[in-house]
């Protein structure tokens, strides 16, 4: 008996794929960074006179320095009063009826090991005696009080140099120092030291 032969077959149908919309939502990581402004100051040589003859009296230039290193940017350096300022220098002027305004000029000083006796010295941006750096105090009227001194404010600060950083490299300030003493007969032997504060405004 024949038996008709079925031949079979899969018919495959591509039925397409359905896509989804996709939504996308986004935020910004904000990235912060602080730059202070920091600065770093050394002492490289102390100021010193040497051994002076008071015999033939006093005229004696010192030089004392200092390394600053800063991050970028314009910075101030300051010098302080001393230890031995009690000398004062007055500056009259505007000077009317009821006096005259007196601008108090503090006059620093190295002292002997009992305070005793005082060198007097000025501080100077160079050797030459044309860069001196006052210590000025405050102003007042001599008409009813008396002009302020400089041991009435312990906190004395005058602008010595300005500083421009856009490199890390440490910068060199030199310090100088003249000391003029004419009556030799007023000064009693042994080692006379001050000290003043140096500092960087930042």
């Amino acid at each position: 008996m024949l038996y008709p032969k079925i031949l079979l077959g899969a018919i495959l149908i591509a039925s397409p794929i359905l896509s989804m919309a996709q939504s996308t939502k986004s935020s910004n990581l904000t990235n912060t960074a602080t730059v202070v402004s920091l600065c770093s100051l050394q002492v490289t040589q102390n100021i010193s006179f040497g051994s002076v003859n008071a015999l033939e009296g006093i005229d004696a230039l010192g030089q004392g320095s200092i390394q600053v290193s800063c991050t970028y940017g314009s910075y101030t350096v300051m010098v302080g009063r001393g230890l031995n300022d009690n000398n004062n220098s007055y500056n009259p002027h505007d000077c009317g009826r009821w006096g005259c305004t007196y601008t108090v000029q503090c006059i620093r000083a190295m002292a002997n090991a009992d305070k005793t006796s005082k060198i007097p010295y000025e501080l100077y941006t160079t050797s030459d005696p044309s860069s001196i750096v006052r210590l000025l105090g405050e102003s007042s009227s001599d008409g009813i009080y008396s002009p302020a001194r400089c041991d009435s404010s312990p906190v004395r600060n005058v602008g010595f140099a300005s500083l421009m950083f856009n490199s890390p490299e440490k910068q060199t300030v030199n310090i100088f120092a003249r000391t003029t003493v004419s009556d030799k007969n007023a000064l009693k032997p042994g080692v006379y030291t001050d000290s003043f504060t140096v500092s960087v405004v930042f």
